[in-house]
């Protein structure tokens, strides 16, 4: 039932702007090697897709012409077309609903409590706008983390190394994680450390051969352009201020240096185990969404750490206290996006089916309707997405700290 929804989903939401140029971007035929900044993983992924739906018995229009910033000309074409470039975003956010049952399986044994992440990720509706509809590809870098986290855990070491660079090559903001799972895998053996580097570095060597062998001596100065050419999710989480028209100053060195005390105090930690690097896991990242300013297909990267560490914890840290907490932090951070991006731009919707043209009117009116106090719902909402962060964070800290703490007191 929920693939069937989120196909359905997917095929009548078009018109969301990055879907439309990562469609775009992916729609070539040739064979000759491609580079496109940061988005060359994206439209090779997304190629696929698009040379399978060559093959169907249906009429093959330039793509540009049935589907393009604004327009969408419905035809069995451009619903195939659309579900086609949209179908690995499908899989990869089933994929991470069996990742997050798998993994809280190893890590727990607990059947309630991987039961319970699996349903959670599943049928939240936020993953619905956020994948289906908007066709954000951050989903799979993210389902790519976890099945990373899942293979450390099982101990295929140079799997998981393997598995955390593809991720790094979609979005490169797996490489804060990195660090953190060298730590586990160091505390496993020597072995282990060298297991989990080696299947990182094959994994980026082996895609950047073909264009170092292309680009040659250019190849460098690509490189380090990557930064500040598409992804500058990691500038903006080390390197400078994010600022916003209705935000406050946010100065992202705090990141790096609580990402820093992050790092210390994890290597002070006696035992690192599967539960504990998933906390670091989560802990590296809800800062830069509690503190700091950035796009919302970048949540993605949160969601499932979130869903699982709920799972794993609500009965510890009592029921009912962390339920509000999870339940506000997806509300906050739900609204928040709503009003920035989803329902300005109409929730993607197909203008040519009247009930969804009318569900459009609505989500214009909404607009409308919340003009004036637009600043004030995202302050408040993002305020409460960081309150609701911080006690994540304060649980994380307490349940680890403990032995470190335990042992000063002594």
């Amino acid at each position: 039932m929920a693939a069937a929804v989120k196909s359905l989903a997917s095929i009548v939401t078009p018109l969301n702007g990055d879907f439309i140029n990562w469609a775009h971007m992916a729609s070539f035929t040739d064979l000759h090697l491609r580079y496109l900044g940061p988005y060359t993983a994206p439209a090779y992924i997304l190629n696929l897709p698009y040379r399978l739906w060559l093959l169907l018995p249906v009429d093959h229009p330039n793509p540009g012409e049935i589907l393009n910033h604004g327009v969408f000309k419905p035809s069995i074409s451009a619903y195939t077309y659309v579900f086609a470039m949209k179908l690995p975003m499908i899989i990869f956010d089933l994929l991470t609903a069996i990742l997050i049952y798998k993994a809280l399986n190893q890590i727990t044994g607990s059947e309630k409590k991987s039961l319970i992440g699996y349903y959670l990720w599943l049928f939240n509706p936020y993953l619905l706008v956020a994948v289906e509809m908007s066709g954000e590809i951050d989903v799979i870098p993210a389902s790519l983390v976890v099945l990373s986290l899942l293979l450390l855990c099982r101990r295929k070491m140079v799997a998981s190394g393997l598995a955390l660079a593809s991720a790094t090559l979609i979005r490169i903001y797996p490489l804060i994680l990195f660090p953190l799972m060298l730590i586990k895998a160091r505390r496993e053996s020597g072995r282990s450390l060298a297991g989990l580097s080696t299947g990182f570095a094959m994994g980026i060597l082996c895609t950047l051969t073909p264009f170092i062998y292309h680009f040659k001596a250019e190849i460098i100065p690509i490189l380090w352009s990557l930064p500040s050419y598409g992804m500058g999710e990691i500038s903006w989480w080390i390197l400078e201020p994010k600022l916003s028209s209705n935000l406050p100053e946010t100065d992202t060195s705090l990141l790096a240096f609580i990402y820093l005390l992050l790092m210390a105090a994890w290597l002070k930690l006696p035992r690192v185990n599967a539960s504990s690097l998933m906390d670091s896991m989560h802990m590296a990242l809800l800062p830069y969404f509690a503190f700091s300013y950035w796009n919302e297909e970048f949540l993605l990267w949160i969601v499932p750490f979130t869903t699982m560490d709920y799972a794993l914890n609500r009965e510890e840290a009592g029921r009912l206290a962390y339920s509000i907490t999870f339940i506000a932090f997806f509300l906050s951070m739900s609204t928040y996006i709503s009003v920035r991006w989803w329902l300005p731009r109409q929730l993607f919707l197909d203008p040519t089916i009247p009930i969804l043209n009318r569900i459009r009117e609505m989500a214009a009116s909404a607009v409308t309707g919340i003009e004036y106090i637009e600043e004030s719902i995202t302050m408040i909402s993002r305020s409460i997405l960081a309150g609701a962060s911080a006690i994540i964070m304060a649980g994380i800290l307490q349940r680890n700290m403990r032995p470190i703490l335990s042992g000063i007191k002594g």
